[in-house]
């Protein structure tokens, strides 16, 4: 707003955005930590805990779950947080624009609702 302080402006909007990436990053551990459980027990098989075999499910429904398999979760989580950490580190508020901030928000809520923009 005009004559708002700079550096107030600069700081709220850091303030925000330390929300959304808390937000953010609590979506993760939260798919983490179920992708974990779902996870087998086994050490070899990067497949589910138990899918039985009789699942009733169609063809595509189970080559559905097998890409979205536990640990390609847990490595989509990892490969998110460095994304993130790789744009928040490298974005200076004071050399953003507020387009550009927007932009930069969009793309933290669309890394965990997997809509390029949100509602």
């Amino acid at each position: 707003m005009y004559g708002d302080n700079p550096s107030t402006v600069v700081s709220a909007r850091q303030s925000a955005r330390n929300a959304l990436r808390q937000f953010v990053e609590a979506e993760l551990d939260r798919l983490e930590k179920m992708a974990v459980v779902a996870g087998p027990t086994a050490p070899r098989n990067l497949g589910w805990a138990s899918l039985p075999s009789e699942s009733g499910l169609t063809e595509a429904q189970e080559d559905f779950i097998d890409y979205w398999s536990p640990q390609r979760i847990i490595d989509d989580c990892q490969a998110k947080r460095v994304l993130i950490a790789r744009a928040l580190d490298d974005a200076r508020p004071e050399d953003l624009s507020e387009g550009t901030e927007g932009q930069l928000d969009d793309l933290l809520r669309s890394l965990v609702s997997g809509r390029l923009t949100a509602d």
